[in-house]
């Protein structure tokens, strides 16, 4: 009778999050059709991805940077930002000598292993009908946007989604180890799950895990042309030139973070109060000097949440929706297809509804969640920045502190529980 009352519970939520997908995935396009079909209206009305004229611009861009294998001293016309395994796999595909084509593998090989896991996810973990994998899995927003944009972060997000599935529902923790390594070696962030290793005190595996890091990093930049010397210098170059370079209107177009809300902030501040542009504000240096006081903010935030997930015993799934915020929304450059992690996020939380407390806020949390998978772009606030930044960021805030309460209080009655036992 609990296994029935359990399911039923998750179906409920499903049908909750599929309905929201679907609801806000229509009518964004209704929306953006009758802006650039019947209004006449560019990018960004007319559609809610990126520019058009840069579609699948991540892949073509990387694919010619590391065919000659020198990503980070490259003849093109920028050079690579990513880690070096990140550059290995792209170096793969410039095996095909056509970048249409490669391209067409590149997203095919994504898409047969990404069909796996759904089939996989929607057999062992959730029961899910076609339309409620159909919308959460394909037509969320930023599954949308990372194909569009043909980003690696769809392999990072393979890569994460397997250490979810061996650490928390096969308990294989070696597995888990390596996947979470790959992760990390391609992007920093996922970095934040090693706190599951620390905190469960499997350190033999986080060694595992520290050592496929090394690996696929050092060997890379060993082997690029250049040395190891020089591209290592050349990479850390070209990321502090990114940051800084991504700190005007283009760092903050389809951004997520807490770094971009105090930007537009400021921006809504200036132009509301004294009468100063955005690009007066940039001008003036107002954003570089913002970020380093930013980021003591957030290292400070961050090692607080990280000792409140341990102090309060915060349950698996609270803990990973938890991080996976962190590592949105904290750092200065967060791009829609970033978003796709909430969706692993949202399928971790609905399995484990039938732990949660009886509490009202579960269906507050869910509905939030849900509102990050679709567009909320309706209205451009500067350039191709958009309403969906400040929403998500209020969102993902909001989220944070809901998490907060319900770990709070579910720690709260498992101590009363083990008081009464006694």
């Amino acid at each position: 009778m609990e296994m029935i009352r359990n399911n039923e519970k998750q179906s409920y939520h499903l049908a909750i999050s599929s309905s929201i997908i679907l609801v806000g995935f229509f009518a964004s396009v209704v929306f953006h059709y009758i802006m650039g079909v019947y209004f006449k209206l560019p990018y960004p009305y007319s559609t809610f991805l990126f520019n058009p004229d840069d579609v699948f611009n991540d892949f073509k861009n990387m694919y010619y940077i590391t065919k000659d294998f020198s990503p980070y001293v490259s003849s093109y016309w920028f050079s690579s930002i990513y880690f070096p395994f990140a550059n290995i796999i792209f170096w793969i595909f410039t095996v095909i000598n056509n970048v249409e084509f490669s391209l067409i593998v590149f997203l095919s090989s994504f898409g047969i292993c990404y069909g796996i896991g759904i089939k996989v996810v929607s057999k062992k973990i959730l029961k899910m009908t076609f339309i409620q994998k159909v919308s959460i899995f394909l037509i969320a927003y930023p599954m949308l946007f990372a194909l569009d944009r043909a980003n690696i972060e769809i392999f990072v997000f393979l890569f994460v989604g397997l250490f979810v599935y061996f650490y928390f529902y096969k308990s294989n923790y070696i597995l888990a180890a390596i996947f979470l390594g790959l992760a990390i070696s391609m992007k920093l962030y996922p970095g934040v799950f090693i706190l599951f290793f620390l905190r469960d005190k499997k350190f033999k595996q986080l060694i595992v895990l520290l050592i496929v890091c090394v690996l696929v990093s050092f060997i890379p930049l060993l082997i690029f042309k250049g040395g190891f010397t020089v591209n290592l210098r050349q990479m850390l170059a070209n990321m502090r030139n990114f940051s800084s370079s991504y700190n005007g209107v283009a760092g903050l177009q389809h951004n997520n973070t807490l770094y971009g809300l105090l930007c537009i902030s400021f921006y809504g501040f200036a132009v509301i109060f004294r009468n100063i542009s955005f690009s007066d504000l940039t001008s003036l240096g107002l954003y570089e000097m913002l970020m380093k006081p930013y980021l003591i903010l957030v290292i400070i935030l961050f090692l607080l949440i990280v000792l409140f997930i341990i102090k309060t015993k915060m349950r698996d799934s609270l803990a990973y929706l938890l991080l996976t915020v962190c590592m949105i929304i904290f750092p200065n450059i967060s791009y829609d297809y970033k978003l796709i992690f909430i969706i692993p996020a949202l399928i971790f939380y609905i399995k484990n509804i039938e732990n949660e407390m009886p509490n009202k806020f579960t269906n507050a949390v869910i509905i939030l969640i849900n509102l990050l998978l679709i567009p909320k772009d309706y209205i451009v606030i500067i350039a191709d920045v958009t309403s969906n930044v400040l929403l998500n960021s209020i969102i993902f805030i909001v989220i944070m502190f809901l998490v907060g309460y319900l770990a709070i209080k579910e720690n709260r009655q498992n101590i009363k529980k083990v008081s009464l036992s006694l």
